[in-house]
């Protein structure tokens, strides 16, 4: 039967290795195969490879329009995933319209799915240029350290059908036509401003003595001026605030206890301790512990030895979880203003609702009925997944993540810090700003991947009426030859792939030590990196990192000769040398 499936698969083009991964899916294999047969037996690669996707995505209640699908597919009328995709929201549309007695309209399901739509390239040029105009202000700011993938998404905002590679293209000669070249590696984008420096701030003497001496290359002010762009601070808050920081920088570093930590951590520890440092503040280790189902002491205890192995001591170590009753309590105010309401939508409608801007059919809910409701979800009335608690925002914003995110959502699971005194949790997106808020911390400094979450970030805030920090992102490290993604580390471990997350082929930290690596190794190797707000595709050489353990090697350690095969050798001669 493995035979038979395997030369089906192969007949569709698809690569051995896919072939492989999926005849380990018996149920994805049976539903391709099912496609491959009304496909009629074969297709060609690219057709495979839509026939493969289409598998995976189809919704199980558009079984019956299969075919339907499947000829767009080996009729090369669809080309792309994105095809794919928006027939099958173009269904869903139909089926929650007009129930299961809908019938496609073929003309309907073909426009839907953009078929014989045609971008030309003047269009596209012309919504790059509008995207270019959008982001005016951050460009000149930015030169080319800008993040122009959001230029890419402008345009795949106003037209989705637009050709991706055309797309690129045009975004290069509009880069080229407006920045000029490209600057070599190491060169700037634009000349700094000079700055006198602060004879107080290259004291060494003055710096905390548990810290690693060493410098973050970037001066405090250029990260300064980056505001929360709605709202300014009241009067009030910066008092209070000021009171308690006494002026002073306040950073935190903030891992999810959910594995252990890697050299990617390590950058973002040294950059939050030492920039405090040199500006005479302090740091928090605070532990963003909002999902009970992934973490564990375990992890908890690890993060706290790497940051002691690595030589840092927080002013104060505290957790997300110290603040639930104080954000359960601006959840229920948050009620009461009307900017929050409990949503009964399934994960896949609330996606598809979000995706397609449509307010969710529960938004409109009185306060009276949100609070009863809330208070049903604090006292573990519904089940999982029945019900969450979403913040209101705004559902036709071109930023996902203002379109009404999760705040709560229930889980019957015991929590390694609070036990089992809530059954509900709150998300990262509603906690993060504001435990930064309730802690006092001046920069918040996190990176670029969660820039598209700046706005909810300060629109929370300032729907809570708290106190904004300012938000700094830079890009995250990449290492050639090597994964640095918690999520791909875990699959690893959890797949038996490698020995537990202390594997020394691993670059988490406790692998790094048991390879030999040691602190001041890893603490040299995040210098030089250094940070930016270049994109996250930048990757650094894994024997950048090799070589500062070469160099520390070559000081400190100690060198042995020896013939592990001699040869016993006899002079007969030596006096006739002499």
């Amino acid at each position: 039967m493995e035979d038979a499936n395997k030369a089906k698969l192969a007949a569709i083009c698809l690569d051995d290795k896919v072939i492989k991964t999926l005849l380990q899916n018996a149920k994805l294999v049976a539903r391709l195969t099912n496609m491959i047969e009304i496909a009629g037996g074969k297709s060609t690669k690219p057709q495979g490879q839509l026939l493969y996707k289409l598998s995976a995505i189809l919704p199980l209640t558009q079984d019956k329009y299969m075919k339907s699908f499947v000829d767009n597919i080996v009729q090369d009328k669809w080309l792309k995933d994105l095809q794919i995709t928006e027939a099958i929201e173009y269904v869903k549309a139909q089926l929650n319209a007009k129930g299961d007695v809908y019938v496609i309209d073929q003309a309907d399901f073909d426009r839907a799915s953009g078929v014989g739509i045609s971008v030309s390239d003047k269009e596209i040029e012309d919504l790059v240029a509008q995207g270019f105009e959008h982001y005016k202000a951050e460009i000149a700011e930015e030169g080319w350290n800008f993040q122009f993938n959001k230029v890419i998404g402008f345009v795949s905002e106003k037209n989705k059908w637009a050709d991706g590679k055309v797309t690129f293209q045009k975004l290069k000669d509009a880069q080229t036509a407006r920045l000029g070249e490209r600057p070599k590696k190491g060169d700037k984008s634009k000349p700094k401003p000079k700055t006198k420096p602060d004879a107080s701030k290259k004291d060494e003497s003055k710096k905390g003595e548990d810290a690693p001496a060493a410098t973050t290359g970037k001066d405090i002010l250029e990260l300064m001026g980056r505001d929360c762009g709605i709202g300014a601070n009241t009067a009030a808050q910066i008092k209070a605030h000021e009171e308690f920081t006494g002026g002073k920088m306040l950073t935190r570093f903030p891992p999810e206890p959910n594995g252990y930590l890697h050299i990617g951590h390590a950058k973002a520890i040294r950059f939050n301790f030492t920039v405090a440092a040199e500006n005479g503040g302090k740091t928090y280790l605070r532990f963003d512990d909002t999902n009970p189902c992934k973490e564990n002491h375990e992890f908890i205890d690890h993060i706290k030895k790497n940051v002691a192995w690595l030589g840092y001591k927080p002013w104060r170590v505290t957790a997300s979880s110290d603040y639930f009753q104080e954000l359960h309590d601006l959840a229920v105010e948050l009620i009461k203003k009307g900017k929050a309401y409990v949503c009964h939508q399934g994960a896949e409608d609330m996606s598809a609702y979000r995706n397609a801007k449509k307010d969710s059919p529960y938004r409109n809910r009185s306060v009276e009925e949100n609070l009863k409701l809330f208070a049903h979800m604090r006292e573990g009335r519904f089940d999982e997944g029945e019900c969450c608690l979403r913040v209101k925002m705004d559902m036709q914003h071109p930023n996902p993540c203002l379109r009404d995110f999760v705040a709560y959502r229930i889980r019957f699971t015991d929590h390694p810090m609070s036990g089992d005194a809530w059954c509900i949790y709150p998300t990262y997106d509603y906690t993060h700003c504001i435990v930064d808020s309730l802690e006092n911390i001046t920069h918040s400094l996190c990176t670029l991947e969660f820039e598209i979450r700046r706005e909810s970030y300060f629109r929370l805030l300032q729907d809570c009426e708290l106190y904004k920090p300012i938000v700094w992102e830079y890009s995250r490290l990449n290492i050639t030859n090597t994964v640095l993604s918690k999520r791909k580390i875990e699959a690893l471990v959890n797949g038996g792939h490698c020995d537990g997350w202390a594997d020394p082929r691993l670059l988490t930290l406790e692998g790094l030590r048991r390879r030999g690596y040691t602190p001041k190794m890893i603490n040299d190797f995040c210098e030089a990196v250094g940070v930016s707000r270049k994109g996250n595709e930048n990757l650094t050489s894994i024997k950048l990192l090799e070589g500062f353990a070469r160099n520390e090697l070559d000081v400190n350690a100690s060198r042995t000769f020896g013939v592990m095969d001699p040869i016993l050798l006899e002079i007969e001669n030596l006096q006739d040398a002499a």
